[in-house]
């Protein structure tokens, strides 16, 4: 499986968000919700879409609970804040009914799966079963998300999609 290492800065994100577990997954309720605002983001920082999860606690994948809440994020990438000298970092072009998320930035380790969403869980085997203890890197507790090409559709055999996943050093 294709991986890197990537140095992200702060990232604001403009989308929607619900609070779900794995057992009770929301992600196509929560992107059917998001996918009517998209066309009127005019400030997109490219065309990708950006699919989030911030957990409650630290993601440990060999403790994991399905009942365990966390947030999830549907968005896209904004241009970077623009300096206003007196208000600090503004965003123009909000639109009611979606929200802003900023994506701390940091070391992540940078993963492509290939193949449908269903076979999704092949490739978090992979990156937690064998590269995360072979490599010099354990996961952070900051965000953890895909970056989706625009046009991405779940169920082809052929989609691609990026895993980022924060790290820091053992």
């Amino acid at each position: 499986m294709e991986n890197r290492i990537e140095k992200l800065e702060p990232t604001t994100i403009l989308g929607k968000s619900l609070e779900m577990s794995q057992a009770q997954d929301k992600t196509q309720a929560l992107w059917q919700s998001f996918g009517p605002f998209v066309k009127n983001i005019e400030n997109r920082k490219d065309r990708n879409f950006i699919s989030l999860q911030k957990f409650n606690s630290v993601f440990d994948p060999k403790n994991l609970d399905p009942n365990a809440p966390f947030t999830k994020w549907a968005g896209v990438a904004l241009q970077p804040a623009i300096e206003d000298g007196n208000a600090g970092q503004r965003h123009d072009g909000l639109i009611p009914g979606l929200s802003l998320y900023e994506i701390q930035g940091g070391m992540y380790a940078v993963f492509t799966h290939v193949g449908p969403a269903s076979e999704f869980r092949r490739s978090m085997e992979y990156v937690f079963g064998e590269w995360f203890p072979k490599s010099p890197y354990l996961v952070d507790d900051r965000e953890h998300f895909e970056v989706l090409p625009e046009g991405y559709r779940p169920d082809d055999p052929n989609a691609q999609e990026e895993i980022w996943i924060p790290i820091r050093n053992k």
